[in-house]
């Protein structure tokens, strides 16, 4: 799922660099047209968060196969401490996961933005030099608010192509009596 989404995002990043001209008949949206767009109207407000005092076996457990997620932010009470992925639990030894806890696992260095936060900069700290797999929206007082993933930018694209008919390139408008 992750190489569909990194396959997807260089696609759209790409633009018309890469894309023939078959392609570009067919395109109707480009991430840039998502400039302006607050991360507010795109992030995910549902989100699927940890406890830092959970045991990693605690954490196992409350994953489900509905869960289709591989990094959670984490928690200390109403503080925000970062996040923990799957990959940094599966670092540790199973036969330590009733004694170790998920704030041990914390990812401290997590990119957080506001609500305001432009799309196009959000894309970018997604899969800019340092990328990120997941970006923290907190507002100002410092609450959480939601997360923006690249799948949130990719749906926003989507959004917009499913919103606006296909532009016909031959259209002409006639009036008659």
């Amino acid at each position: 799922m992750p190489g569909l989404v990194g396959a997807a995002v260089a696609y759209a990043v790409s633009g018309d660099a890469s894309a023939s001209g078959d392609q570009r008949l067919h395109e109707e949206i480009k991430v840039q047209d998502l400039r302006n767009l607050p991360v507010g109207e795109i992030m995910q407000q549902q989100v699927i968060s940890v406890p830092a005092s959970l045991t990693l076996s605690e954490f196992a457990a409350m994953l489900t196969p509905h869960v289709h997620h591989e990094i959670f932010p984490v928690f200390e009470g109403q503080k925000l401490l970062g996040t923990c992925s799957l990959w940094a639990m599966s670092q540790v030894s199973p036969k330590k996961w009733s004694t170790s806890k998920v704030a041990e696992i914390v990812n401290h260095r997590v990119h957080r933005i506001s609500p305001d936060t432009d799309v196009m900069e959000a894309l970018r700290l997604l899969v800019g030099e340092h990328n990120q797999p997941i970006l923290l929206v907190v507002q100002e007082e410092g609450r959480t608010v939601g997360i923006v993933t690249k799948t949130d930018i990719l749906k926003a694209l989507k959004l917009r192509r499913d919103s606006f008919p296909a532009r016909d390139e031959n259209f002409q408008l006639s009036l008659t009596d």
